[in-house]
């Protein structure tokens, strides 16, 4: 659902709604809503910004095996070295 929401197909796009959705998913263990919620976080979609609670879920995510997440965090790391 939170998919749905965030991308407006089928329903009016809600941000906020879809934050909603991917948290349940994300609370349930599901590793793709993990990371889209990370990535909601990070960038202040649907819920205020909060880089620590987005890369949690990233982690969370990774440690399922996630690809986007576990090369989200790799870029984060790669840029935090060049600092």
């Amino acid at each position: 659902m939170g998919v749905l929401y965030a991308l407006g197909e089928g329903v009016p796009k809600d941000d906020v709604k879809a934050v909603r959705f991917h948290r349940l998913a994300a609370e349930l263990g599901f590793a793709e809503a993990q990371y889209d919620l990370g990535v909601r976080c990070i960038l202040g979609l649907g819920t205020p910004k909060d880089e620590k609670a987005g890369l949690e879920w990233y982690r969370k995510a990774a440690a399922q095996g996630w690809p986007e997440a576990i090369e989200a965090l790799r870029q984060r790391e790669v840029s935090a070295r060049g600092k």
